[in-house]
């Protein structure tokens, strides 16, 4: 079994509840993902991908697959036209990635909410990796 496969579901709540918080703190500080579909063309915007243990394992549970689509044309696999297909379970660097934001806060929050992450991982006892996941 895949170490991402192995989260307890108890986790994968968790994940969601920290994706909700997260999403929240984006909403008061007046972020909006615009499902443009413009974040999910990684090579145009030079974007790589990095996903943990537990954002690949709640992906692969609630989409009910068992790998990642490979990208298409340098846009990530799970876009389909402008609509990302895991938009409700989207990773934190896809949460924290507007066409229209730069600054640095967002690198902050996308790093408060992977520590949030780690420290989930720590306390069910599920391994850890953070690598890049797109463009392969």
């Amino acid at each position: 079994m895949h170490k991402a496969e192995s989260i307890p579901p108890a986790c994968l709540d968790e994940i969601e509840a920290a994706y909700a918080e997260l999403d929240a703190e984006l909403s008061a500080l007046g972020y909006a993902c615009r499902a443009c579909g413009e974040c999910c063309d990684l090579a145009r915007n030079k974007y790589r991908l990095y996903l943990s243990t537990l954002e690949l394992g709640l992906v692969l549970n609630r989409m009910k697959i068992d790998r990642l689509p490979p990208e298409r044309d340098g846009r990530c696999g799970f876009q389909a036209g402008t609509t990302c297909t895991i938009h409700s379970v989207r990773p934190l660097g896809c949460r924290t990635f507007f066409c229209e934001a730069e600054g640095m806060h967002l690198q902050e929050i996308y790093e408060k909410y992977l520590k949030k992450l780690r420290r989930l991982a720590e306390r069910y006892g599920c391994e850890w990796d953070y690598s890049q996941k797109y463009p392969e």
